[in-house]
């Protein structure tokens, strides 16, 4: 009989005791959960922060790459206008020596003595090369038309 009052006290003991071990293990699971709450907002700021930062690297880049773009057209019309600009001195050029050829060949009249055998003739060859000079420029503007990029801003207009 009294083994079996210590066998009941030792049940009830032990009773108590997983009770308070349950207890003890339910206060540690909610507990733990909290804790991965606060690891998962923990996590989730990271990563935000990690994609903030490859966001802040790559902005500039798509930025420096559209300025290079747009700096590189700026250049390139540059140049064509620059090739226009050096094409057209030299027509202004070809045309005052056409000119002043024609105005030589106006005073090398037949009362200067000279035959007209001996006369060059200047209006055949001022045409002749009148054609190929015609030609030479409508080729390289026809070209620079073709490589000009098209932009949002207006065409430049030439006052001369």
């Amino acid at each position: 009989m009294i083994e079996k009052q210590v066998n009941k006290f030792y049940e009830t003991k032990r009773a108590h005791e997983n009770y308070e071990n349950a207890q003890f293990q339910e206060w540690l699971l909610r507990k733990s959960t909290q804790a991965t709450l606060d690891q998962e907002l923990l996590i989730r700021n990271r990563y935000l922060n990690k994609i903030s930062r490859e966001l802040s690297k790559v902005e500039p880049t798509a930025e420096n790459q559209s300025i290079l773009q747009r700096k590189k057209e700026e250049r390139h019309h540059r140049d064509c206008i620059r090739r226009k600009l050096s094409l057209r001195r030299q027509v202004e050029k070809f045309v005052i020596l056409y000119q002043c050829e024609s105005a030589l060949a106006s005073l090398n009249s037949p009362n200067n003595g000279i035959s007209d055998t001996d006369k060059p003739s200047t209006s055949k060859q001022g045409s002749e090369m009148m054609r190929k000079v015609s030609s030479a420029l409508s080729k390289a503007f026809s070209r620079s038309k073709e490589n000009v990029p098209k932009s949002s801003s207006p065409p430049h207009q030439d006052r001369s």
